[in-house]
């Protein structure tokens, strides 16, 4: 969805260089002169400095994103944001999009992106929870069966134990070091609900 700033044209690389960026990037001309200039935008290039004058543009391109984001990680990891104070997480998502960003072309990926390239700092960060990496996936993994195709419908046939059995494409089963799995809805919301740390497998 952000691609690196490498064999793009210079306007194209410096707006995503100012999507990517520090807010301070877009704080005046003289800054996003120092953007343009940096992904090859000459000064002295007419059309090029043109996009100086934009610069209200680019700041609303660049909350856009951020929207975007913070949009589709309330919708896919609701309950793991819920344990994150909200200026922590305004600081990770930040930090996400500057060193990371998403990879994919599609919105609904974003999620998945994010947790795994906050996995390591979460579990390095000891004032949160030590299952909230796990509770991330499982969030995620109920999305996504959740999102699958239901392409298994009950049969209504006896089955002997010797006979295989179909189950559904979108099944997943996954190992969790925490009992996340065994949260009830109401639990789930409220972050002082802390899940069980034993091993344990998941299949949804």
């Amino acid at each position: 969805m952000l691609p690196d700033v490498v064999r793009q044209e210079p306007a194209v690389a410096a707006l995503v260089a100012a999507i990517r960026g520090p807010a301070a990037q877009l704080a005046s001309d003289e800054a996003l002169r120092a953007v343009l200039a940096g992904t090859g935008v000459a000064r002295g290039d007419p059309s090029g400095m043109a996009l100086v004058g934009q610069r209200a543009r680019f700041e609303l391109h660049r909350e856009l994103v951020r929207g975007r984001f913070r949009g589709a990680l309330e919708v896919s990891i609701p309950h793991s944001l819920g344990r994150i104070a909200p200026a922590r997480r305004d600081e990770m998502l930040e930090a996400f999009i500057e060193e990371r960003a998403s990879r994919s072309p599609y919105l609904r990926d974003v999620a998945r992106e994010f947790v795994e390239w906050a996995m390591p700092l979460w579990r390095e960060q000891r004032d949160l929870p030590p299952y909230l990496g796990d509770l991330a996936r499982f969030e995620l993994l109920s999305f996504e069966v959740g999102a699958g195709p239901d392409d298994s419908s009950p049969s209504g046939s006896r089955v002997a134990a010797d006979s295989p059995i179909d189950v559904q494409v979108a099944a997943r089963l996954e190992h969790f070091d925490h009992a996340v799995h065994l949260l009830a809805n109401d639990e789930l919301v409220d972050p002082s609900r802390k899940a069980e740390p034993r091993g344990c497998w998941v299949l949804a």
